[in-house]
């Protein structure tokens, strides 16, 4: 391959990054000036309290994000029920994620299950008294 033929290769190359760099500009400045995200406050299944106000939104780019920090005043079973979002902020697929359970002030990893059905869950998380549960959980809306 002789110079012409690499530097007309590099030249093109380069036209077809500029233009792709345009395109992505042009989607993300409406993104960009936005306004904030609408916050709702999360409904709790029955037994669940919030001990700081949990809620859920969804961004310009159609992620959710679910800020939680809730308790129960009895014992929580594995599966329990914490909340259900409403159509239109379910996950795309189930799957699990972290969370903190707090007993007595000391914290312990723990599971949470997102269903795709909305459903947010206990997954092998277990207490046998009161116990509180902290989870910021995000994922890419449907």
């Amino acid at each position: 391959m002789g110079f012409e033929t690499f530097t007309k290769g590099m030249q093109d190359a380069n036209e077809v990054l500029n233009r792709n760099f345009a395109a992505v500009e042009t989607q993300l400045s409406s993104k960009a000036g936005a306004e904030p995200p609408q916050k709702f406050e999360l409904p709790l299944a029955e037994g669940w309290t919030k001990y700081q106000q949990p809620y859920y939104q969804r961004n310009a780019f159609g992620e959710v994000t679910i800020w939680g920090s809730v308790k129960k005043d009895s014992a929580i079973g594995r599966g329990d029920v914490i909340t259900t979002l409403p159509k239109g902020f379910w996950p795309p697929a189930p799957f699990e994620t972290p969370a903190m359970k707090f007993v007595d002030g000391a914290p312990t990893a723990v599971m949470v299950f997102v269903h795709g059905n909305g459903q947010i869950s206990t997954s092998a998380t277990t207490s046998t008294g009161s116990a509180a549960l902290s989870f910021i959980i995000t994922y890419a809306g449907q």
